[in-house]
């Protein structure tokens, strides 16, 4: 990249601390998977599988096929990650970038891969299970 776009994003820190950091939810606040699923350490566990299942079967294909899509992005995680933090001025090279524009593609990807172990968690009691 050129200096100047270097330059550029480097002096928008400020303003992305300011004006855009402000907007992301701590982590702990974000929703979780097992928020949505059955507890594997619970002894309901099996029926609440069960009943899950049951649920499952009311719902048209559409919601399958839309479940498939969405997991199908959400494997491209990784390749988002890489490709932002490849990008000079604000890039994480080390994942641990103290950069307001770290902050923003880390926040970003974690939250991106809760979605994606709860489609694939979701998939696996929908889908494999029944």
């Amino acid at each position: 990249m050129p200096p100047e776009k270097i330059e550029f994003f480097k002096s928008l820190e400020d303003w992305v601390k300011t004006n855009v950091l402000i907007h992301l939810k701590p982590v702990e606040k974000c929703w979780q998977p097992q928020h949505f699923l059955p507890d594997p350490t619970s002894d309901e566990f099996l029926e609440q599988v069960v009943e899950l299942r049951e649920r499952a079967m009311e719902l048209p294909d559409d919601y399958f096929v839309v479940l498939v899509g969405d997991k199908i992005t959400e494997e491209a995680l990784p390749t988002y990650l890489s490709m932002l933090n490849g990008y000079d001025g604000i890039g994480d090279e080390t994942g641990s970038s103290p950069s307001p524009w770290a902050d923003w593609i880390r926040d970003g990807v974690l939250k991106r891969t809760g979605m994606e172990i709860f489609s694939t968690s979701t998939s696996i009691f929908l889908v494999v299970l029944t």
